[in-house]
């Protein structure tokens, strides 16, 4: 290999890094050197004196140039070595320096500087003593930097008292003085640095007319140990010195180093000045034009200045030369790579440049020409062109005016030549989609992500290119029938960027495939067996898409007025086949693999999302006819009995134990649950199990040591249980020892354990003492694990306590006696959830067990209103749909009115349920137990369905059960609502309990409109009490109400006078009848209770007696 050529680059170079043995060897083995060497002399010099060997080089040196520059510098030598002369010397700049000040502020003639008192300075230059010289040059030096300071001074604003003459150099601005003052002033900044300002001399430098950049450039040569801090100095001066003088200077010192261009570079980026300088060292000096175009690209926040200026530079036509002569080192490269195949690393530097090119058209706002152009079209015949194909593309997508530069033939045979044979097949089709589809924005969100910016694209030639791709590339037959035939993805995940899956789905959401004939459900379906987590964003989106297409197409719309008409277009139009029953069911029960969850998961998706599209469907379409075959399907809903062996709640657990693996589908599968299967979003049971993953477990003792030895395992627990009258301690071990694990751990036994010991709990709970110890930790495991296995659980539950109860009257002594369950399937339950009340007797005063079951009832009712609901939904038949929701409302007051029957106690017999002589009540503490959590049940469906509670009350119900549910029910407020209207009823019986509610509520809610509504009463007993109807059924609707009564005068007073008189006017008429002929008045209290005591020989009626007690208990009150 040849040596590489010996510059200024290579010496300084050298010496900045302080190879000496490096700049010997250069200098022995080549004579160049000697060439390069003149501007190094004097710091060459200072080297040789600790360098015997280069001593003797330099010494020898043959070039005239050296020996005289040699000469100068050793002249200086006596001066250097003499300390009390430097002393001198630094006392006379300081002088110097003073009478420059005085001169800057006095307008004077007579002059006092050094080179003012010589009387022919260039001369006595010229043939004077190195220290004449030297005193020479630092008074001319000291004048500039005086001229500086007042031109700084001038600038700022502080100039009022300063001269503002120019000062015009008399030896430095001479260039014949070049090489003796180069040799001087490189002396000066070493020996009088201290006296003199580093930076002044700099610049004042800088300010020379003739040659700023021969003397910088000497200065920084010999000074390589303080290269960067000079280099800052000349950065930094450009609001002083000219932006040309500054831009000459920095090419002078570009000659130095390789170093010094980068370092240069680097400091007007970050200075963020002369980008036109920038564009000339790279393409001069540094020839990186690639790496320095890509930073450019890739750092637009720090490079938006040079941007701006490329742009505005093109939109003024301004010169651009610089910038031009990197352009053409880019097309030079191409050039070359086309003439040369063997560049190993030709695919790369081809990227990289169509990614420039892409920049400069589509980032920079620069127009490509056409030999640009034509270089990169010609780029398709490189054998290796599927590495850079992509980025080819992109360069034909973002290329301003393409079609017009090139020829459209041209442009046709290069998208052909790509579709074939680049390595982005796909991806040309995704294009296609996009422009087929109207979808330019994502057309340009590609070409962002392959070359890492977003470029502006301009819309007319996207436009044209589009065209070309949708007429001569891909048309749209051959777009539908390419993408059915894409390959599956392995593993698809949301860490690929997958094309075919966006082409099926934009297809799809287009209608695309649709209008072919095409059917891309197995491919949807096969690409869901294929998928893991996390989640591709766009695996549901296809599947929604699918279910459009399936259920209505759009091609041949039904428009027609006639039957006929209508059967007929149906019948033309195409339809994508249902996902049948049997491949879900089959992806449901699929083998265990690293994908089953997700397979699951998208399984009861699809499942889900045809079922609410189905029923949206039909009722979008109430009234209007189908064809019976498509009704039948491709519009029929999936069964309930298939819906039901759908894993809802633990895809629902799935999801939420692992959110980021399934984000993109959470929101949609949510909310079809909702929907679809309310039952599973039990406020309540939510509520619970956030409070119990919110709070830390406390310490207790748990009894690890009971089960050290042994495996706990179901077999184990059934075993046990079994035993339960032998060992309950233990049985109460397990429990405890069970509700420590985790809920996933507990879903393991719960129906083992619901099966085995929730008979036991049942029949031996007054049998053994021990058992009623067992209920509370095996109801809160079972509340545990119902928040993860609500239908599994309740139906298990469920088919116990019904069996129980049908078993009971054929119990034996045995506890261990098996027990026939009945097979009640989620179907039956959901027809018909009062089969919830025929659970055993003795769960209703149970309160643990008895929570349970209303959290069972609850799940039952909420899934046979939802299923009455959409049949509701999907029913053309008006009378059918009232017939639906008269069931409903019937179901649920039922249900209710039943619970509030549970809450009188008393009428179940215990001796009936137990055999127990020695028990005929259910402990105080147990009855209250269970009004709360009946009227906290009935509360949560009455806040849900105000309606219900008018139903309820105009049906009526136990009077005694008012105080319990206007005291225990929050929402028993309404019924003010709608006391007028019963009270209206014409019904005695509705009339009494009406009003018997309204005293309860009274009492509860003191309020005004209370008082309105007890005025109302009192018109409703006065209309009734003068009606034609018989006497004794007056007298008998005065006894009920009487407790009323005084319940409401106790509350409002004010109402006693009213209520007197309806009393007393039912009264007989006997010789005190004096004291009532004039309105009550509180001061009568006592001749009343004075009246009736004379009465006590008197025979009274019982009525006339009721009505004299009220009257005595009203009085009472009031005078309290």
């Amino acid at each position: 290999m040849k040596n590489p050529k010996i510059s200024n680059k290579n010496i300084y170079d050298t010496l900045i890094c302080g190879n000496i043995q490096q700049l010997l060897r250069l200098y022995s083995k080549s004579s160049e050197i000697e060439n390069k060497m003149e501007i190094f002399i004097p710091y060459l010099y200072v080297l040789s004196h600790c360098k015997s060997d280069f001593k003797e080089l330099l010494y020898q040196s043959s070039l005239p140039n050296v020996k005289v520059l040699l000469s100068t510098v050793i002249s200086y030598d006596d001066i250097s070595n003499d300390t009390k002369e430097l002393s001198q010397l630094e006392t006379f700049i300081e002088n110097e320096i003073q009478i420059r000040k005085k001169l800057s502020h006095l307008d004077i003639t007579k002059k006092d500087t050094f080179i003012d008192q010589i009387d022919n300075p260039r001369s006595t230059f010229e043939n004077g003593q190195p220290l004449v010289k030297l005193k020479l040059i630092l008074s001319d030096l000291i004048g500039l930097i005086d001229y500086y300071d007042r031109l700084t001074q001038s600038i700022n604003g502080n100039s009022s008292t300063v001269s503002q003459i120019p000062y015009e150099p008399m030896f430095l601005d001479t260039f014949i003085y070049y090489n003796e003052i180069s040799v001087i002033i490189i002396l000066i900044y070493r020996w009088f640095i201290k006296v003199l300002d580093q930076k002044k001399i700099i610049v004042s430098l800088m300010m020379l007319n003739q040659s700023p950049g021969l003397l910088i450039k000497s200065l920084l040569a010999n000074n390589p140990n303080q290269y960067k801090e000079i280099l800052d100095l000349i950065l930094g001066s450009l609001n002083v010195a000219y932006a040309d003088t500054l831009r000459k200077i920095i090419l002078e010192i570009c000659d130095l180093s390789q170093y010094s261009c980068r370092y240069i570079r680097r400091n007007l980026f970050q200075r963020q000045i002369l980008p036109e300088l920038v564009f000339t060292i790279t393409s001069a000096y540094i020839h990186d034009e690639i790496e320095l175009l890509g930073s450019i690209i890739s750092n637009r926040s720090d490079s938006k200045w040079i941007k701006d200026y490329l742009s505005q530079s093109a939109q003024f036509n301004r010169d651009l030369s610089s910038f031009n002569e990197i352009r053409d080192s880019l097309m030079t490269s191409l050039e070359n790579i086309s003439n040369n195949n063997a560049d190993p690393d030709e695919p790369f530097t081809i990227k990289s440049i169509l990614r420039l090119y892409c920049a400069l058209n589509g980032l920079l706002g620069l127009k490509i020409n056409q030999q640009e152009i034509t270089i990169c079209l010609a780029l398709i015949d490189k054998p290796n062109f599927k590495f850079f194909s992509k980025l080819y593309l992109c360069f034909l997508l973002t290329c301003e005016g393409l079609v017009k530069i090139a020829q459209p033939k041209k442009v046709v045979e290069s998208l052909q030549h790509l579709s074939k044979n680049g390595d982005c097949d796909e991806l040309l089709l995704l294009i296609s989609i996009y422009f087929h589809t109207h979808q330019l924005p994502n057309i340009v969100t590609i070409v962002k992500n392959i070359l890492g910016f977003k470029p502006s694209i301009h819309t007319e030639s996207l436009n044209q290119i589009g065209e070309i791709i949708t007429k001569e590339i891909f048309t749209e037959p051959l777009v539908s029938s390419k993408t059915s035939i894409l390959p599956i993805k392995e593993n698809l995940n949301n860490n690929d960027n997958f094309i075919s899956i966006q082409c099926i789905y934009h297809l799809l959401s287009e209608r695309i495939f649709e209008k072919y004939e095409i059917d891309v459900g197995e491919w949807i379906c096969n690409q869901i067996l294929k998928s893991t987590t996390p989640i591709h964003y766009l695996l549901p989106s296809c599947v929604d898409q699918l279910v459009k297409n399936i259920i209505e197409p759009t091609i041949v719309p039904i428009s027609s007025s006639t039957i006929g008409q209508q059967q007929q277009q149906q019948q033309q139009s195409f339809y994508m086949k249902r996902i049948p029953e049997s491949f879900i069911l089959a992806a449901i029960k699929s083998p265990p693999s690293s994908n089953r969850e997700l397979v699951q998961l998208m399984a009861v998706y699809l499942a889900l999302r045809y079922n609410d599209s189905v029923l949206k469907y039909k009722t979008d379409h109430k009234g209007k006819l189908l064809n019976s075959t498509i009704e039948n399907t491709q519009v029929k809903e999936y069964s309930c009995e298939f819906l039901s062996k759908l894993p809802i709640q633990g895809s629902l657990s799935l999801i939420f134990s692992k959110k980021s693996e399934y984000f993109y589908i959470i929101p949609p599968f949510l909310y079809l649950i909702s929907s679809q299967f309310p039952q599973f979003f039990n406020i309540g049971l939510l509520l619970l199990e956030e409070e119990s993953n919110s709070n830390e477990l406390i310490e207790r003792f748990v009894p690890q040591f009971y089960f050290n030895n042994v495996e706990v395992n179901i077999q184990y627990i059934i075993q046990l249980i079994k035993n339960t009258k032998q060992q309950p301690t233990g049985v109460l071990l397990l429990l405890k020892y069970l509700n420590y694990l985790s809920t996933e751990e507990l879903c393991d036994y719960s129906l083992p354990l619901v099966e085995h010991l929730l008979p036991i709990l049942i029949r031996e709970r007054f049998n053994m003492v021990a058992v009623e110890s067992l209920i509370s930790p095996f109801t809160e495991i079972w509340s545990r694990v119902f928040q993860s296995q609500q239908a599994e659980l309740a139906l298990k539950t469920i088919n116990i306590l019904i069996s129980l109860s049908l078993d009971d009257d054929q119990q034996t002594d045995e506890m261990s006696s098996p027990l026939v369950t009945n097979n009640y399937s989620q179907m039956d339950i959901m027809t018909d959830p009062l089969l919830v009340f025929r659970s055993h007797k003795s769960v209703f005063l149970c309160p643990p067990l008895l929570k349970i079951l209303i959290q069972i009832l609850y799940f039952f009712m909420v899934s046979s209103k939802k299923n009455l609901q959409n049949l509701i939904q999907v029913s053309n038949n008006q009378t059918k749909q009232e017939e639906y929701t008269t069931l409903i409302l019937t179901q649920e007051s039922s249900i209710i009115q039943i619970l509030l029957e549970i809450c009188v106690i008393d009428r179940i017999s215990l001796k009936s349920i137990y055999n127990q002589n020695d028990k005929d009540s259910c402990d105080l503490g147990d009855i209250e137990e269970i009004k709360c959590h009946i009227c906290t049940f009935i509360h949560q469906i009455f806040i849900e369905k105000p309606l219900i509670i008018k139903l309820i009350h105009f049906q009526g119900y136990l009077p005694q059960l008012l105080p319990i549910t206007v005291t225990h029910i929050p929402s028993m407020h309404i019924c003010f609502e709608f006391l007028p209207e019963l009270l209206n009823q014409p019904s005695l019986e509705k009339q009494i309990f009406s009003i018997h509610l309204l005293s309860y509520l009274c009492e509860k809610y003191p309020i005004p409109k209370s008082l309105k509504i007890c005025k109302i009463s009192i018109n409703r007993i006065v209309m009734n009490l003068q009606s034609n109807s018989p006497t004794t059924e007056k007298e008998n609707f005065i006894q009920h109400i009487l407790p009323s009564i005084i319940r409401i005068t106790s509350v409002f007073p004010m109402l006693a006078e009213d209520y007197f008189q309806i009393l007393l006017e039912q009264l007989p008429i006997t010789k005190n009848s004096f004291i009532f002929q004039q309105p009550f008045k509180p001061n009568q209290t006592q001749n009343w209770r004075q009246y009736t005591l004379n009465k006590e020989d008197k025979l009274l009626s019982k009525f006339e007696q009721d009505i004299h007690n009220t009257i005595q208990i009203i009085i009472k009150n009031i005078s309290k």
